[in-house]
């Protein structure tokens, strides 16, 4: 769903495949303000539409798109705005999974992670996700905001715990996505289902 990498963003396409998806059982839509620079994150808002209590929203936060490159920035300023853009393209109250897209090595993930709790707080976003992190960052995460993982009254339920580490899936914190999944050889004869907080 991005002009990124050289993918076309064709609009109409799109958004009739993610409601076919979604008519044959699909719950995840997963999308980034980095992808078209916000624009599939507004098909994403038009295709769900009327359809809202049958999908999982995730999308991200921490990268900008520019007309020729990708600003990774966690600034709590930056957090802010981002949250508030991504609620008014998607058309939504909450964002079911908010993940930090990339890390930002100019601002320390303590600094982040407290503005993140503060969104949190204001009940813009249920859970908190990351990509791209590295295992010592997953667990500097864990270890900063544990508000989110297996532990009781918020968790991803089993059938998407073959999406994570082994090593990770067990211990509290934030949940973690991988990159580009289906092209990297995750493929499945269904499509796969995503079930957060127990409901179904």
């Amino acid at each position: 769903m991005a002009t990124m990498c050289g993918w076309a963003l064709l609009d109409p396409p799109i958004a009739v495949a993610i409601q076919g998806a979604i008519d044959v059982g699909v719950n995840l839509i997963d999308t980034a303000p980095a992808y078209g620079a916000g624009h599939a994150e507004e098909v994403v808002g038009r295709a769900i539409r009327g359809r809202r209590d049958k999908v999982v929203v995730a999308t991200k936060c921490g990268v900008k798109r520019t007309k020729d490159d990708f600003i990774r920035t966690l600034e709590p300023q930056s957090l802010y705005h981002e949250i508030d853009d991504s609620l008014r393209r998607l058309g939504v109250e909450t964002i079911d999974l908010w993940q930090i897209h990339w890390p930002d090595p100019k601002t320390p993930l303590e600094e982040a992670l407290e503005a993140i709790l503060k969104i949190k707080e204001q009940g813009k976003f249920r859970y908190l996700g990351v990509s791209n992190f590295d295992i010592p960052l997953m667990k500097q995460a864990r270890e900063s905001l544990p508000f989110h993982g297996d532990g009781p009254g918020g968790r991803l339920a089993p059938q998407a715990h073959s999406w994570h580490p082994p090593c990770l899936g067990s211990c509290p914190g934030p949940a973690g996505s991988p990159d580009r999944p289906v092209p990297f050889g995750v493929k499945a004869h269904r499509p796969p289902r995503l079930v957060m907080g127990g409901a179904r």
